[in-house]
């Protein structure tokens, strides 16, 4: 066996991801990491107490890799186009790691990341709605595309198969619709329905 020195986190949770990728959550243990890198188990105690700290650190990792995803989606094109690319490599993400995905939506995420994913989203919302950041109730819309987002993994993960993309094009479609619209006064609204 080699010397423990030769481990350390970042390869206990490479092959941490690999089992939950390849084998599902339940295959994930210690004793089945240690086994792979030909160490005694007592080894990874150090990095990692127990499966629950192991598994909150996996999916940690799994943020911070769809937020580095999402990231490449923020430059370039109209800010409609940059949502609608979003929102498909959020999705895409999802379905790619469904595994690890199903562990991330079970851990709360770190503040960190979950953060730094809702900033884009809510400076994108601001930037279609022609406002700055923190205006506009861009934060609002941008939880309403987060809900939405989770909506269609959930319904996927529930019935184990792939909602059509056209009907994920049309909910997209409207998300956009609904924050690029303008609002309507709400006095006139309500003096129209007294009417």
């Amino acid at each position: 066996m080699p010397y423990p020195a030769k481990i350390n986190r970042e390869k206990i949770l490479k092959h941490g991801l690999r089992i939950v990728e390849k084998d599902g959550l339940e295959a994930l243990s210690l004793r089945a990491i240690a086994r792979r890198l030909k160490v005694a188990v007592n080894a990874l105690y150090h990095y990692f107490p127990d499966r629950k700290a192991l598994e909150s650190a996996i999916a940690a990792e799994g943020y911070r890799v769809l937020r580095s995803s999402l990231a490449e989606t923020s430059s370039g094109a109209h800010a409609a186009a940059r949502l609608q690319a979003f929102c498909k490599r959020y999705l895409r993400f999802a379905r790619s790691h469904r595994r690890l995905f199903e562990l991330m939506s079970r851990k709360r995420p770190p503040k960190s990341e979950l953060a730094a994913i809702g900033a884009e989203l809510t400076s994108l919302m601001a930037e279609m709605r022609g406002s700055k950041p923190g205006k506009d109730c861009a934060a609002e819309k941008a939880f309403m595309v987060q809900a939405m987002l989770q909506g269609i993994i959930a319904a996927e993960q529930q019935t184990r198969s792939s909602i059509p993309a056209s009907y994920i094009d049309f909910a997209i479609a409207r998300v956009i619709s609904g924050i690029t619209r303008t609002p309507r006064m709400k006095k006139h609204s309500l003096k129209s329905r007294m009417r």
